[in-house]
């Protein structure tokens, strides 16, 4: 259902735009952690990002992804949301 929104070779918008330090750390691991499957540790590192920055469109979607493939359906929703109010 849901699709990650980090690079994936082809040329997007910079998912790490508006990311500095601890932020981009948080989301730069949560991108590794997506990419292995490893949902929730890579849930901590977005909800790391989006209390740094709460208007990050694609850590809040990554965020949803994670906690989807977790089975926290209102929780994914709310990230969701959250993507989407963010773009």
């Amino acid at each position: 259902m849901f699709k990650n929104l980090f690079s994936s070779g082809a040329k997007q918008d910079d998912p790490n735009k508006g990311l500095s330090g601890n932020a981009l750390q948080f989301f730069e691991l949560g991108v590794t952690l997506i990419r292995s499957s490893q949902w929730k540790e890579s849930s901590h590192q977005f909800e790391q990002v989006v209390a740094l920055v709460p208007n990050h469109a694609k850590s809040w979607y990554n965020l949803a992804v994670a906690y989807y493939n977790l089975e926290m359906y209102d929780k994914a929703a709310k990230a969701a949301q959250k993507a989407i109010e963010n773009q």
